[in-house]
């Protein structure tokens, strides 16, 4: 016995008796004939099997030897294997999706057309002997539109799957036998269906233990929510990263203060990183069509939260001076009066004097030791701020350029653990514990309207920003940008 060959596409067994034996062979029609001499039988099987293809029917030639050992084609069976239940649900939902099914098939191309229509997909199919030759005026353009391939040998998979990708398209294969290996090796995410070969599950990305395809667009519906949380994560990580880092660098070479102890910086992290995780469990909006990283998005998004939030953090800054005497003397002392407006004789305008480096060089001992104790409050507002305004940032985060009220809204573990972790920071904030000055209820009630407010006003902010910069798409996006990078790098003559 010699086992189904998908080369030759056909298989052969000996059958022996008491008088002698013989050979008998099944496998494609159109391979079965050729065994047999005779030059008009091809055409006649050809003729059959489309009459069949016609009407959904798969045939398998069979051919016997004589006693001389010459093949003779004995006729013809016709097999009808109608596509699973869900298979025409699932197509659907992936088109929707925006997930283009093309089938790759060894059946005959009427074969391939009928199963196809009774799927409910397009009629663009093609041989795949006749596309791949090296006289074929076949394109990328026609790959592209084509609906599927019939007659397909193992190493057209391969080349299908290698021309796609090379037309920048990222490529799922599916796949069950040995043949299937390579075009599932080559494909950016193959996936072995149930009762696959060993060598199709080695080859393979994704193995799936039960039966139907269903589970695909489950699989790429799961990675896009993650894919878009993985998004509101560096969003919110880059603002908020700008926001402290910003806030602190400026605060120290502006106004030679330290604003927020190691303590308070310790417990801003710990407290920051509980909603962090949260993330993993948000309500995400599923994207309609596949996404791929958008950084200069990401980026312009970041930067207008994070430089706002540092914006608002200075407007705080400044604003605590009304309250604590000694820190508006000490910022007028510095020529940063709050209630001044900057003047050119200001430190501002005065630090990148002649003695700048003086004034750098005076900063170490601000980071070794906080010299002015009476700031001490300022920095409990501050670490108030960034607690609260901080976590509220991530309402903004997590639905990128859409206003934070719209649906969906946070997921239950995401809202309760922000909101817990919040009041936690203003409880630390209000009584101080020893571990920084206890500003009370009335700075705790103040600091908390001050993060809605800023919630509110960051947010038209950014939805405003986001209809101007990324109306029309990433494409728009792009040209938008290159223009800008043209408008600052361009010279008046």
């Amino acid at each position: 016995y010699i086992p189904f060959d998908p080369v030759t596409k056909r298989t052969e067994a000996t059958v022996k008796f008491a008088t002698g034996q013989f050979k008998v062979s099944k496998g494609a029609p159109q391979m079965i004939a050729k065994l047999c001499e005779d030059e008009g039988l091809s055409q006649k099987v050809s003729q059959k099997v489309d009459e069949f293809a016609k009407r959904g029917y798969r045939t398998l030639g069979v051919a016997r030897t004589n006693g001389g050992g010459k093949w003779t084609f004995t006729g013809l069976l016709s097999l009808f294997d109608p596509p699973r239940d869900d298979s025409a649900s699932m197509i659907k939902a992936a088109n929707d999706m925006g997930v283009e099914v093309k089938m790759v098939t060894g059946d005959h191309l009427a074969i391939a057309r009928e199963t196809a229509q009774r799927l409910g997909m397009g009629p663009n199919f093609y041989e795949a002997d006749k596309i791949f030759t090296g006289d074929s005026n076949f394109t990328t353009e026609d790959l592209e539109r084509a609906n599927g391939f019939a007659q397909v040998f193992p190493e057209h998979k391969y080349k299908i799957v290698e021309a796609l990708e090379k037309a920048g398209h990222l490529v799922g294969m599916t796949g069950d036998g040995v043949n299937d290996a390579p075009a599932l090796k080559k494909a950016d995410a193959g996936v072995a269906v149930s009762g696959a070969t060993d060598a199709a599950r080695g080859a393979a990305d994704l193995i799936l233990t039960a039966p139907g395809l269903s589970v695909i667009i489950t699989a790429i519906k799961e990675s896009r929510k993650i894919f878009q949380r993985m998004t509101s994560y560096v969003t919110y990580r880059i603002a908020e990263t700008i926001d402290v880092l910003i806030f602190m660098t400026l605060s120290i070479l502006l106004f030679q203060v330290y604003p927020l102890s190691a303590v308070m910086i310790i417990i801003l992290a710990m407290l920051n990183d509980l909603p962090i995780m949260m993330i993993a469990y948000d309500n995400v909006l599923l994207p309609a069509k596949p996404v791929r990283w958008d950084m200069k998005k990401i980026m312009s998004i970041s930067l207008l939260l994070g430089f706002v939030s540092v914006g608002f953090s200075f407007m705080l800054f400044w604003f605590a001076g009304y309250e604590y005497p000694a820190v508006r003397d000490y910022l007028t002392a510095m020529g940063s009066d709050p209630s001044s407006a900057i003047r050119p004789d200001s430190f501002i305008f005065r630090c990148f004097s002649d003695d700048t480096l003086r004034r750098l060089t005076s900063i170490l001992p601000v980071l070794l030791k906080n010299p002015n104790p009476h700031l001490n409050p300022v920095g409990t507002l501050m670490f108030l701020k960034l607690a609260v305004a901080g976590h509220m940032t991530l309402y903004m985060a997590r639905t990128g350029e859409r206003a934070f009220w719209r649906r969906p809204w946070p997921n239950w573990k995401l809202l309760v653990v922000c909101e817990t972790t919040q009041m936690l920071g203003l409880i630390v904030g209000i009584y101080g514990f020893g571990l920084m000055a206890g500003v009370g209820w009335r700075w705790g009630i103040f600091i908390l309207c001050f993060a809605l407010g800023e919630l509110v006003l960051t947010d038209i902010i950014k939805v405003i920003y986001c209809s101007i910069i990324f109306r029309g798409g990433s494409h728009t996006t792009n040209r938008r940008f290159k223009r800008l990078h043209q408008r600052l790098h361009t010279h008046p003559q």
